[in-house]
């Protein structure tokens, strides 16, 4: 039989599916020779599903059944099989939305698969990469002419990513950050693509940006990096579990761990915009003194004393004034900051 589950063309009614109408699917099952193995028809059927032929996985799971009787396992599968191929055959792939319906499809796939018992070492991780790649496949025919508008929680780039198309990935999310520069959600996924691409200095620049506009809104359940993963569960039980305090130092503790940091930057007006909006953040703490608030205050003042002489340029910048906001609120981290300023300019002098 052939590959059922192949990118279709567009449809006249663009909602892009008729990948499961193939005339052979309803064709008859041809005889099974009464000596085949019943491991044999099992492991062809696995096969189909890894790859997505989804038609003929559950043609092979109901053709298990008939000869051999019921089977926990093989129920199963043919269950998340029916799944996965319905789902898709709901999904308008011309739609805008597309990614977000792709990526939410695969959440709920992932989270029935977990309550089926399908093993994470096992079918899961070929079923997840042959979704992604085909998830791709359709971005790129239904949304070629605007992929970094694609998507709105989950972007086009994100599906690369999950699909191991890091230049594409990058590319593309570079795009979607053009048109939206204060979102953090794109900035952590650049970083993700980055990480996983293996560019790390890239990477940790992202994170760090990410983290400079909204820690809370990277998306953590889908973060690539693990050492940022381990040290916000770290955090977040040193907190007991309160979630705003824990992430909202995070950003500050990964920059004194080494894991992120800023990008340079070498344009005054750029920095003159930080340091609005320092000023802006430093009323908000003086009126709500939240841990949030407190800790943008921290991580915008890395940037901004990491910058001394443009910052000795920008009207109403003090540098002393903006450190000592630092060590006010936060006097532990702030002393750790200066070690860490002080590791710097010994590593520095040595390259010297």
């Amino acid at each position: 039989m052939g590959r059922i589950i192949s990118v279709p063309e567009k449809d006249n009614n663009k909602t892009g599916l008729n990948v499961y109408r193939n005339k052979e699917s309803v064709k008859v099952m041809e005889q099974i020779p009464l000596f085949l193995e019943d491991h044999v028809l099992a492991n062809t059927a696995d096969a189909d599903l890894a790859v997505l032929r989804l038609s003929e996985a559950i043609d092979g799971y109901r053709t298990y059944t008939e000869f051999y009787g019921a089977d926990a396992d093989i129920a199963r599968k043919r269950i998340l099989a029916e799944f996965l191929r319905d789902g898709l055959c709901r999904i308008p792939f011309a739609d805008r939305n597309c990614p977000d319906d792709l990526c939410e499809l695969w959440d709920a796939f992932e989270r029935n698969a977990h309550e089926q018992g399908l093993r994470k070492d096992g079918l899961l991780p070929d079923i997840r990469k042959s979704f992604f790649q085909h998830a791709a496949d359709v971005l790129t025919r239904y949304h070629a002419d605007n992929l970094p508008g694609a998507g709105n929680h989950y972007p086009a780039g994100y599906v690369f990513m999950k699909a191991g198309a890091w230049k594409q990935a990058i590319h593309t999310l570079r795009a979607s950050i053009a048109s939206d520069p204060d979102n953090a959600r794109l900035y952590g996924y650049l970083g993700d693509a980055f990480y996983l691409g293996g560019n790390l200095d890239a990477a940790s620049q992202c994170y760090f940006e990410a983290c400079l506009i909204d820690p809370a809104a990277l998306d953590w359940r889908n973060m690539q990096n693990h050492e940022l993963l381990l040290l916000r569960q770290e955090l977040m039980e040193d907190h007991d579990g309160h979630d705003a305090n824990g992430e909202a130092w995070i950003a500050v503790q990964a920059y004194l761990h080494g894991m992120i940091f800023p990008r340079p930057m070498e344009q005054k007006l750029k920095l003159a915009e930080l340091f609005e909006r320092y000023l802006e953040k430093e009323i908000d703490y003086i009126e709500n003194r939240q841990a949030q608030t407190a800790a943008q205050i921290f991580l915008i003042g890395i940037v901004l004393c990491a910058h001394e002489p443009l910052l000795r340029q920008i009207k109403g910048a003090d540098f002393a004034a903006i450190r000592a906001r630092m060590k006010d609120i936060n006097p532990t981290l702030f002393e750790q900051y200066l070690k860490s300023i002080g590791k710097q300019q010994k590593r520095q002098c040595g390259n010297q």
